[in-house]
């Protein structure tokens, strides 16, 4: 007899271990990216405080121009 499981995980619980996983390893631009990318936050911050973390942290990854900060 063969006994066979079934877990269901959601897609942003996924997400949100890979981001937990890399901000334990201090890869905080590859964090903001997958975020950024995903639209899963790993963390409770409001609306202002996420347009500061995205666009004055990391200026490297700004997706619409392509550029740093000026």
């Amino acid at each position: 007899m063969t006994a066979e499981e079934v877990i269901n995980i959601k897609e942003a619980e996924v997400i949100k271990l890979i981001l937990d996983f890399l901000n334990s390893r201090k890869l905080h631009i590859s964090m903001l990216a997958l975020e950024k990318e995903s639209g899963v936050i790993n963390g409770l911050y409001s609306d202002d405080m996420l347009f500061l973390r995205y666009n004055y942290t990391h200026p490297t990854i700004h997706v619409k121009t392509g550029k740093g900060r000026t």
